[in-house]
């Protein structure tokens, strides 16, 4: 990664800011793309300590020539700008397919034109399978997208493979499973639910867990998954194809939760309220859908492996949750 020259695009975000940080770390030239209105305290302090090699840009992949000043002359481009809010995108489908969509679509036709050298690793999501029940998620498991969000991740996964079939563009996707860890906002059900319930420990909030708490999801700390993005682009053995990355370990959401209180107490020495109820009648199938994910294939083709434990890494987010909330009083 040294000396090689980065640009993330939605690097404002959870997982975009962490791997920008850990490009800068390995001696990388990162610039971030970010849409004009974004949000950038993520990034604090990164130009103060890395100086020239951090750059951040304002501008949207779906405007006419959005992408032709950030992508010229990189080596690596990571790609994680996407419109989140699942709501919002089944409000507008329209509107979530030009800023998502369109916008990777540009993304790819202005590499082909002015940077073919350039590799492009894209974030997708496990979501993309729908609600299943399963033991483990792997690259063969059946797509069976059940939303507008899902929906359009598959139709950009699809314009990658495309364009490296077609024009020999170097492309790899990963669709990542529950990311966690410091940098995530902890007030905000829709911003990944580990930080969330981390967040209600803290506040004093009782951790509400839907139905039995038996279904099983799998958690993948941030840095393991920055490392991912770096490993994927580093290996040719990654070029045109998609993998599932997460830890490997599946927990069920009751463990997890009672792994949240054990912490809790053990840094605080305050309980954390547990109880149960129904699943609401408006909530997602996804939000039922119960798994593991199988990653042995991107560890065969690159070498990755997760580095954090899960309760090493949700002690890493305890503390981040406690101190945000101090600076949020």
């Amino acid at each position: 990664m040294k000396n090689k020259r980065v640009l993330v695009t939605g690097g404002g975000g959870f997982i975009g800011s962490a791997l920008a940080r850990e490009c800068l770390k390995q001696g990388a030239e990162v610039e971030v793309l970010v849409r004009h209105e974004t949000d950038t305290s993520k990034l604090n302090g990164l130009e103060d300590k890395f100086g020239e090699r951090f750059k951040v840009l304002r501008g949207d992949l779906s405007e006419p020539r959005g992408a032709m000043r950030p992508v010229e002359d990189k080596d690596y481009i990571f790609h994680l700008a996407w419109q989140t809010d699942l709501k919002k995108a089944e409000k507008n489908p329209r509107e979530d397919l030009r800023t998502n969509v369109d916008g990777t679509l540009a993304l790819l036709e202005t590499c082909r034109k002015i940077n073919p050298s350039a590799k492009i690793v894209f974030a997708s999501t496990v979501t993309i399978c729908g609600p299943l029940i399963a033991n483990y998620l792997n690259e063969k498991t059946p797509d069976n997208p059940s939303t507008i969000y899902d929906i359009n991740k598959l139709s950009a996964e699809h314009f990658m493979r495309e364009y490296f079939q077609r024009t020999g563009l170097k492309t790899s996707v990963l669709r990542l499973s529950n990311i966690f860890g410091p940098g995530q906002k902890t007030n905000n059900p829709n911003r990944g639910i580990l930080n969330y319930f981390v967040g209600r420990a803290v506040r004093g909030e009782p951790l509400e867990i839907y139905g039995d708490g038996h279904l099983i999801r799998d958690y993948l700390y941030v840095g393991d998954c920055a490392d991912a993005f770096i490993a994927a682009a580093e290996s040719d053995e990654t070029n045109g194809r998609k993998f599932v990355i997460g830890s490997g370990n599946g927990k069920s959401f009751q463990r997890v939760v009672e792994d949240i209180s054990r912490i809790y107490k053990k840094i605080s020495g305050k309980d954390a309220q547990i109880c149960y109820s129904s699943f609401p009648e408006n909530s997602s199938p996804i939000d039922e859908r119960s798994f593991a994910v199988d990653s042995s294939a991107f560890r065969e083709a690159t070498g990755w492996k997760p580095k954090v434990g899960f309760r090493d890494g949700l002690y890493k987010t305890m503390m981040y949750a406690i101190e945000e909330n101090k600076n949020r009083k």
